[in-house]
C-alpha cells in the first residue's frame, strides 16, 4: 500500500509529523553563525574586489611595458640608433624608420600616454611636440625625441648611468619624476641598448596619467566611508579614493588604528606597490548588528520548525536522490550503461524507468555513431596514404631509368635496392601508424636515394632525440617535405637540410629545415590554401595528422624568401599497440 503512495503525499505526511518537533538548539547555532558569517563575508568580498582591481591595475602597467618592450627588442631601431650617418642620411632615418616606429609603440597602448626616447647619436636630428617642463600629455598620445645628453643633469637619473656586469643597464623602474608629481603623472623608465655591442644607445622614457593607471581604484566598490591607498615601495602613497584623512594616508606600513580595518593587497612583486583598503570598524558592527537583527526574527517566525522539517525529510528521501545523482554524474562523464534500482509505482520509481531507458538508448546509439565514424576515419586515413606512395614512386623510377640510359650500372643498382627497403619499411603489412624509429629509417633510406642521385650536392644531418624513438606516429610524414627541398629549393648547385625529432611536454616535435631559395607569404598561402591547386604534399600530411591526432596537431611552415624553409610538423605522444592507439600526456 505504501509504495503506490504518490511522492507528494509522503513529503505532507512528513512535513505534518515533523514540524511538531521543536529544534531551539538550531536556531541558537544559526543565530551565531549568520554573525559570524556576515564578517567573514564582508572580508572576503572586499578582499575579492581588491584582487580585481589589481588586476586591472597590472593591465594597465603591462599595457605600457610592451610599448617599451617592442622598442627595447627591436633589433632594427638599434641599428638605425647606433648608426652615425650625414645630416641628410640621418633626417631620411628619423622619417623613415625612427618615426614609424615609434608611432606603431604608442599606438600599442590603449591609454593615453607620452613617451620620449632619448639618444646618444648625434647625428639624428630632435623631434618633440613639448617643452621639457611642461606636461608631457598635454597635447594626448605622442612621442618625442631627444638627445641624451640632456638628461646628465638629472638626479633621478643617475642609476641608469651605472653599467651592470652584463654591459649596459638593463633596470626597469616606475617613478615620478621631473614634472611628474606636479601634473599628477607616473614614467616608466629604463635604458635602451644595443643588444650586438652591449652598450646604451639611448633612454626610454614612458609617462601616463596616476588617475589612468588607477582608474579602477575606487571605493565606493567597497563602500561608503572607506579609502583605497596605492603606497610604492618607499610607503609613499602614490594615489588614493574616499577619505583624504592625511593621518589614514601617511601611516603606510603601519598595522592601522583600531577603529579601521585594514587589508592589504601587494601588486607585482617587481614594482613593490600596495593598495590598501581602510574599512571603518563601525560599518561591519553595524552590518554584523543588521545581520544578527534578521536573523533573530527569522528564527523566532520559522527557522526553528523549517529548519528540523529540512533535516528529518532529507532523511527519509536522500537515499533516491543520491542514486538519481549518480547516475546523472555517471552520464555527464560518458558513462551510459549506469542504471537506477527502484522497488514500487510511485514518481521515483516512474523516473527510474524512464531514465533507464533513455540511457539504453543513448548508449546504444552512440555506439552506432562511433563504429560509422571510425569506419569512416579508417577509409580516409587509408585512401590519403595510398595517394601519396604513387607520387614518390614515380620520381623514382624517373631517376632509375635516368641511370639505366647513362649506363651507371652500380648507382642503378644502389638506387634499386633503396627502393626495395623503403618500400618495406613504408608498406608495413598495409598498417597507416608506426613506430617514430621506423620513420626514421625509412627517411633515412629515401636520404641514401637522394644522394645517389644528387651525389656532392645534397648534404644531410640529423637531430633525433632517443626518447621519441618508441612512440609511434603516422607513416610517410617526413618524406614528403625532404622530396619538396629537393625539387623546389635549390638554390645554386648544393643544398643542405637539416633533421631534428624532439620530445615537447606530451609532444613530439619534427623540424625539417634547408637553406633553399624559401618560400614568400602569398606561396606559404597558396600551398596551405585547400582550395586551390599546389602544394598537394603538404597538406596530404597535414590532413593524415589532423585526421588521426585531431586538429590541434599538424604541420607549420616558417620561410624567409631567399634564405631557407622551415617545416615543423607536431604530433601527441602516444603508442600503437595491436591497432589500439593510448595517447600519452605529460606529467
Amino acid at each position: 500500500m505504501g509504495n503506490k503512495l504518490s511522492f507528494r503525499f509522503k513529503l505532507m505526511v512528513s512535513y505534518i509529523i515533523l514540524i511538531m518537533t521543536p529544534v531551539m538548539i538550531i536556531g541558537a547555532f544559526s543565530y551565531h553563525s549568520s554573525v559570524e558569517s556576515a564578517k567573514r563575508q564582508s572580508r572576503q568580498n572586499i578582499q575579492g574586489t581588491l584582487l580585481q582591481m589589481k588586476d586591472n591595475v597590472m593591465y594597465r602597467i603591462k599595457d605600457v611595458g610592451r610599448v617599451s618592450d617592442q622598442l627595447y627588442m627591436d633589433q632594427q631601431l638599434q641599428g638605425n640608433l647606433s648608426i652615425e650617418e650625414d645630416a641628410w642620411s640621418s633626417y631620411e632615418t628619423l622619417t623613415k624608420h625612427l618615426k614609424p616606429t615609434f608611432q606603431n609603440a604608442i599606438d600599442l597602448s590603449t591609454l593615453h600616454i607620452n613617451m620620449q626616447v632619448y639618444i646618444k647619436n648625434r647625428a639624428i636630428p630632435e623631434y618633440y611636440f613639448t617643452a621639457e617642463d611642461e606636461d608631457p600629455l598635454a597635447l594626448g598620445k605622442r612621442y618625442n625625441l631627444y638627445r641624451l645628453d640632456r638628461l646628465d643633469s638629472e638626479a633621478w637619473y643617475e642609476p641608469w648611468k651605472v653599467p651592470t656586469i652584463y654591459g649596459a643597464n638593463q633596470e626597469v623602474k616606475w617613478l615620478q619624476v621631473a614634472e611628474d608629481q606636479q601634473y599628477g603623472n607616473i614614467s616608466l623608465l629604463r635604458n635602451l641598448n644595443d643588444y650586438a655591442k652591449i652598450n646604451q644607445i639611448g633612454f626610454i622614457r614612458i609617462t601616463a596619467k596616476l588617475s589612468e593607471i588607477f582608474d579602477a581604484i575606487d571605493y565606493m566598490k567597497i563602500g561608503d566611508y572607506a579609502t583605497l591607498v596605492v603606497y610604492d615601495g618607499q610607503n609613499r602613497p602614490l594615489f588614493s579614493s574616499g577619505d583624504k584623512n592625511t593621518a589614514l594616508l601617511e601611516q603606510g606600513a603601519d598595522s592601522g588604528k583600531s577603529d579601521y580595518l585594514r587589508i592589504d593587497e601587494p601588486l607585482d612583486s617587481g614594482l613593490n606597490w600596495r593598495i590598501v583598503a581602510y574599512i571603518p570598524t563601525q560599518l561591519l558592527a553595524a552590518t554584523a548588528d543588521s545581520v544578527r537583527q534578521i536573523t533573530v526574527l527569522v528564527c523566532l517566525a520559522s527557522f526553528l520548525v523549517l529548519t528540523a522539517v529540512s533535516v528529518m525529510v532529507s532523511r527519509i528521501f536522500t537515499i533516491r536522490i543520491t542514486k538519481i545523482i549518480a547516475s546523472l554524474n555517471a552520464f555527464r562523464g560518458g558513462d551510459f550503461r549506469k542504471r537506477i534500482s527502484y522497488k514500487g509505482n510511485d514518481e521515483f520509481a516512474q523516473i527510474a524507468e524512464a531514465f533507464n531507458d533513455m540511457g539504453k538508448n543513448i548508449d546504444e546509439l552512440i555506439r552506432e555513431v562511433y563504429l560509422s565514424n571510425l569506419k569512416k576515419k579508417e577509409a580516409e586515413l587509408t585512401l590519403l596514404q595510398e595517394q601519396i606512395n604513387p607520387h614518390f614512386l614515380y620520381n623514382t623510377l624517373s631517376s632509375i631509368s635516368r641511370l639505366a640510359r647513362f649506363g651507371e650500372i652500380e648507382r642503378l643498382h644502389q638506387m634499386v635496392m633503396g627502393l626495395a627497403k623503403f618500400y618495406r619499411l613504408s608498406l608495413n603489412e598495409g598498417k597507416t601508424i608506426i613506430s617514430v624509429d621506423r620513420e626514421i629509417q625509412q627517411i633515412q633510406t629515401y636520404i641514401d636515394i637522394q644522394k645517389i642521385k644528387f651525389a656532392d650536392g645534397l648534404d644531410v644531418t640529423t637531430e633525433i632525440d632517443p626518447d621519441v624513438l618508441p612512440y609511434s606516429t603516422v607513416k610517410m610524414i617526413l618524406q614528403p617535405f625532404v622530396e619538396n627541398a629537393l625539387q623546389h629549393a635549390w638554390n645554386g648547385d648544393h643544398i643542405h637540410i637539416h633533421i631534428h625529432a624532439y620530445k615537447d611536454n606530451d609532444r613530439i616535435v619534427f623540424t625539417i629545415s634547408d637553406d633553399g631559395v624559401g618560400m614568400s607569404k602569398e606561396t606559404i598561402d597558396h600551398v596551405l590554401n585547400r582550395e586551390l591547386s599546389g602544394g598537394y604534399g603538404i597538406r596530404n600530411v597535414d590532413d593524415r595528422i589532423k585526421l588521426q591526432c585531431g586538429s590541434a596537431y599538424g604541420v607549420q611552415i616558417q620561410s624567409v624568401f631567399g634564405e631557407g624553409t622551415s617545416i615543423q610538423i607536431e604530433i601527441p605522444c602516444f603508442y600503437d599497440q595491436e591497432g589500439e592507439t593510448s595517447v600519452v600526456r605529460a606529467g
